[in-house]
């Protein structure tokens, strides 16, 4: 039970590693810290960017709109996301 706690312990602290942000994320964060974002709302936009780039294991900035727009889809339809929960409010 406990070997069992402490390599669960360690899984998360794994998932926990900082990775360096690409050129693009910095840049992308230093534009939502300029415009007023929150810290937590800037970490879930960011954190929103990684997944939809991990969806298509693309760079963000090798992505069409097309690409974007049927992830948002597939939020949606398949992940039974609200549409409000996957666009952020100012973006539209």
């Amino acid at each position: 039970m406990f070997i069992e706690f402490q390599l669960r312990k360690v899984s998360l602290m794994a998932r926990r590693k900082k990775t360096p942000l690409s050129a693009l994320a910095v840049r992308m964060k230093e534009d939502l810290v300029l415009s007023g974002k929150a810290t937590k709302t800037v970490k879930v936009y960011l954190a929103a960017v990684r997944q939809l780039a991990r969806y298509y294991n693309l760079s963000p900035a090798q992505l069409s709109e097309d690409q974007v727009r049927k992830y948002l889809v597939f939020l949606t339809e398949k992940k039974k996301w609200r549409p409000a929960r996957c666009v952020p409010s100012s973006a539209v």
